[in-house]
């Protein structure tokens, strides 16, 4: 079974809206040295990350249906319901993410990453990338972006280069990918956990692998969708700041933390994904 995810890391700076900081503060007691704590909370404020963790909730829950759709009878969709809003819980999606991305950052130096995210241009990119993924989750405003992208669209070959430039000077499609065939490996680690699924390690590895070159060549197509929408309205020399922040060791420190964080999140949801719709397999058998 394919497990698709679909470009739910794309770049450290992706993520805007209000964070809620109310488990954050809980998690906050349990780390000695408060300075870089407070900072990483800092940066996770200014990139915002309650609004993108909602759309990715939203985008897990259609998705966990569409997959068990059609072999759950309806006696066990009320259970499976609550299984699902129990793994997609958003708060518990925040803590999860703070915790690791605490731990990832460390102590690095945060300043101009947080001076670029606080000003208007940065306030406004942000803005205009959670927008896009929110409309993004529409398969025909998705379907839309692909086939603009595919047939050269309206944007100018410039503004195409910089945003295929930036996907490379991040390793955006790489990371992307990593990120997915970890959660496929997870949620097939589930569904054997639970009994449903007899394969060993080295076979599931085998299993996931085989779809890497497909999923690569389906994350790129949607990066740079996606960018190219969220960026239609920036000028190029914004994006061009934007971008030159992202390759300097402050920015390259940020997006590794966040990939690293939201792929432990995601590791863990497919995990439970694959535990609980085996057991419910299971159930349907005795």
């Amino acid at each position: 079974m394919k497990v698709l995810i679909r470009a739910l890391f794309c770049c450290g700076l992706l993520f805007a809206g209000p964070l809620v900081l109310a488990e954050a503060g809980q998690l906050g007691k349990t780390l000695t040295e408060k300075e870089p704590t407070e900072k990483a909370y800092a940066v996770l404020s200014a990139l915002a990350l309650s609004d993108i963790i909602e759309v990715m909730r939203q985008e897990g829950l259609a998705q966990a249906k569409d997959v068990t759709r059609g072999f759950l009878p309806p006696t066990a969709a009320a259970a499976w319901q609550r299984d699902l809003d129990a793994i997609y819980d958003a708060n518990w999606m925040k803590a999860t993410v703070a915790a690791h991305f605490i731990r990832e950052l460390g102590d690095a130096d945060m300043s101009t990453v947080l001076a670029f995210l606080t000003s208007p241009n940065g306030k406004r990119l942000v803005a205009l990338e959670v927008s896009a993924r929110q409309a993004m989750s529409e398969a025909s405003i998705e379907d839309a972006a692909r086939s603009l992208y595919r047939d050269g669209g309206d944007a100018p070959d410039a503004r195409r280069d910089l945003v295929a430039a930036f996907i490379r000077s991040n390793d955006m499609v790489a990371a992307n990918v990593e990120g997915a065939l970890h959660a496929s490996f997870s949620y097939y680690r589930g569904l054997r956990e639970s009994g449903a699924l007899e394969m060993s390690d080295r076979e599931i590895i085998d299993e996931v692998w085989a779809t890497e070159a497909e999923t690569r060549a389906d994350t790129s197509e949607w990066l740079n969708a996606f960018l190219l929408m969220a960026y239609a309205p920036l000028d190029d020399a914004v994006l061009a700041e934007y971008s030159a922040l992202s390759e300097t060791g402050a920015g390259q420190r940020m997006n590794k933390a966040l990939f690293a964080s939201f792929d432990q999140m995601f590791a863990e949801i497919f995990y439970a994904l694959g535990l609980t719709t085996g057991q419910a397999l299971q159930a349907q058998h005795l």
